[in-house]
């Protein structure tokens, strides 16, 4: 629950407001998509890392890092921190996605802005 920065008694009060609000007029079928939209709903408030697919790359100083993609565009993480991109392209940025090999690289719309290359594994 730490990961999620909501502490145990954050989970543990809305759970209960949740059951206390839905106990009064139990509808199994509403209260099961209720229950999901919320759960949707706080997983996405919760995590800036919400709907997000990780790929391991290299940069061209070799240093590891993450290369996440999502519905807003493509981000890249240091290793250790998923929460706040060392650089985005979201996708109305991007003009173009190339992969050769190994080499991957994004061209931005920009036309002065340089092409950012990474390595796969």
């Amino acid at each position: 629950m730490k990961k999620y920065k909501l502490p145990s008694e954050g989970w543990e009060e809305n759970v209960l407001a949740w059951y206390a609000e839905h106990s009064r007029e139990p509808n199994l079928e509403r209260d099961k998509e209720w229950a999901e939209m919320q759960y949707l709903e706080v997983a996405q408030n919760s995590l800036s890392m919400f709907g997000m697919n990780y790929f391991l790359i290299q940069n061209k100083k070799n240093a590891n890092l993450w290369l996440g993609v999502d519905a807003q565009g493509l981000s890249v993480f240091e290793m250790d921190n998923q929460e706040k991109p060392v650089i985005a392209f979201p996708w109305n940025e991007v003009k173009n996605i190339s992969f050769t090999d190994k080499k991957f690289v994004i061209k931005p719309v920009n036309e002065t802005s340089d092409d950012y290359k990474c390595f796969t594994y």
